[in-house]
């Protein structure tokens, strides 16, 4: 970690620079706060620590000074003059923190840790949204299907919208990867994304899943907790099996997508929430409203509708490439063998891929691999005994049986050969 320092006196530059190379830190000194500027121009430096009263340019400045250039290190403030009044305004500039002279030596390596953990935090967090934009960015979703081309280019269009929408289609047609797509392709991408399966929970529990509760509202509720739409501000709130919503917590959920405020249980005033609605089912809602959703809520979720259609519809039976290769790949955090890249993305390759996961994880665990044995063309091969020294090694799937082979891959009593 590489520290500047800023100062106007040389006892206080000289004390800073003993004090954080014993802690293992790398300083650079300046005496005013245009050298600090000219030392910034030329080097990074990870983290700032500036005196507020300095001749020329004061702290307050160089806070200007160092947004306007965009440097992104935090500036962390010593002053022996300190008020309360100069520290909000250095904070108010941008400040990560602000501390008086005279300090310990452990308050300025305290601060200096709390500093570096939370660029920890922040650095793992936008790697991990950015990770998370390119996994699910609409543009990697690929298929052979017009009518499945004509989809992603609506998800593209009302991926920077607000308004609400409802995602149709069959189990298994990709219909939470297009809601991702629609929250990593637009502005709420730097908000979160929360899931709910609505059909996985009672009403009840639901309903305080979803909108909160507040202390004593029901047995059990020792402290108030905010809901799943509270949680999903500034984001996205993905209502999975919508169709199975209890008609009771319907009424709330109208209210939710006209007023945009929720009202948790127990208490008699309503938040205001900013998350956008994107439900999915697989039901066909219009014929069902009477008795799976009424028709209000219907109509204000389907502002928008998706249908992702299943892959039989075009006529054949392709999927996505993409979701082979993330089967096999990204769950169990291996290559696959042979080349994914080249498949059709079949039903039977998906369905294949998905077995080879689990496969693979029992293998690996070290788990007797004898239960795989019906799953054939699952396991990967391995080697059996060479037929003498001087031939090739050949290779047999475990649980492959041939002359003389058994199903583990071994020789048959009586059946190994002689070595010359």
């Amino acid at each position: 970690m590489r520290i500047l320092i800023i100062d106007d006196e040389e006892s206080m530059r000289h004390m800073l620079s003993v004090i954080l190379k014993k802690e293992g830190y790398d300083t650079v000194s300046a005496h005013d706060a245009q050298a600090g500027l000219t030392l910034l121009e030329k080097d990074e430096f990870d983290f700032i620590l500036s005196d507020i009263r300095m001749p020329g340019m004061d702290g307050t400045g160089l806070l200007k000074a160092v947004a306007d250039k965009g440097v992104a290190s935090p500036v962390i403030m010593m002053s022996a003059y300190g008020s309360m009044d100069s520290a909000m305004e250095c904070m108010k500039l941008g400040a990560y923190d602000y501390i008086s002279k005279p300090f310990k030596a452990d308050e300025i390596v305290l601060v200096l840790r709390k500093a570096e953990e939370r660029e920890r935090l922040r650095r793992e967090n936008r790697r991990l949204k950015e990770e998370a934009a390119r996994e699910y960015d609409v543009s990697g979703i690929r298929t052979s299907d017009p009518v499945m081309d004509g989809v992603l280019g609506l998800v593209r269009k009302i991926a920077d919208y607000s308004t609400s929408v409802l995602i149709t289609g069959e189990s298994g047609t990709g219909k939470e990867l297009v809601a991702r797509a629609i929250h990593y392709g637009g502005r709420r991408s730097g908000g979160p994304f929360v899931v709910v399966n609505c059909g996985a929970l009672p009403g009840p529990l639901l309903e305080s899943e979803l909108f909160g509760h507040v202390k004593g509202a029901f047995t059990d509720a020792h402290r108030s907790k905010a809901g799943l739409f509270q949680e999903a501000e500034g984001g996205t709130i993905f209502l999975d099996e919508v169709g199975e919503l209890p008609m009771e917590l319907q009424v709330k959920l109208l209210r939710v997508l006209q007023e945009g405020e929720v009202r948790r249980v127990g208490d008699n005033r309503p938040v205001k929430v900013d998350a956008r609605v994107v439900a999915a089912t697989l039901r066909d809602l219009r014929q069902e409203i009477s008795r799976a959703l009424s028709g209000r809520p219907f109509y204000r979720l389907n502002v928008i509708e998706v249908n992702c259609r299943p892959w039989r519809a075009a006529g054949r039976r392709t999927a996505p490439r993409r979701m082979v290769r993330r089967e096999v790949c990204a769950k169990i955090h291996k290559a696959p063998q042979g080349d994914f890249r080249r498949g059709n993305g079949s039903a039977e390759e998906i369905s294949l891929a998905r077995q080879l996961k689990g496969a693979r994880e029992r293998h690996r665990e070290g788990h007797d691999t004898r239960r795989d044995r019906d799953h054939k063309g699952v396991l990967p091969p391995a080697p059996c005994r060479a037929r003498g020294p001087k031939e090739r090694r050949t290779f047999r799937p475990l649980h492959q049986e041939g002359p003389g082979i058994d199903g583990k891959g071994a020789y048959k009593e009586g059946a190994r050969p002689d070595r010359e």
